[in-house]
């Protein structure tokens, strides 16, 4: 399995990227490193692309993984999944099975867009759902 975990600094964001053959089981001991180390410095976002995983994770291992992203962060936190086209089908589902359990959790496509949304903030501090203005 390749695995990079990227912390910035600057956005206070981790980035998580899996990619090859990736057996499940391992994905969940990065899942846990990575929520350690958002917890030790008190961050709340997270960009996780699993775009080129092979082969791709089934809708229910998504969601496992979506579901344990969140298990030991605050409920601030902010996750971003990036997939690819072909795991779109299950993607928004998903999205909504983490919303039902109060995960902020939302599906992107693109690198650049996850990032994008991770990082907004409403002027007063406040995180802004897409879609709204500060």
């Amino acid at each position: 399995m390749s695995c990079f975990v990227n912390p910035v600094k600057e956005d206070q964001c981790l980035f998580v990227t899996h990619q090859g053959r990736s057996p499940f089981h391992e994905m969940f001991s990065t899942r846990f490193a990575a929520n350690k180390y958002l917890v030790m410095k008190h961050w709340n976002r997270i960009v996780v692309d699993i775009r080129n995983l092979q082969p791709m994770p089934t809708t229910m291992e998504v969601i496992s993984l979506a579901s344990d992203l969140s298990s030991d962060l605050p409920r601030s936190a902010r996750i971003a999944l990036v997939v690819s086209p072909e795991q779109a089908e299950y993607s928004k589902l998903v999205e909504r099975v983490a919303r039902i359990e109060g995960v902020n959790l939302h599906i992107f496509f693109e690198i650049a867009d996850a990032k994008e949304w991770a990082n907004e903030t409403a002027h007063d501090g406040q995180i802004k759902m897409p879609g709204t203005t500060a």
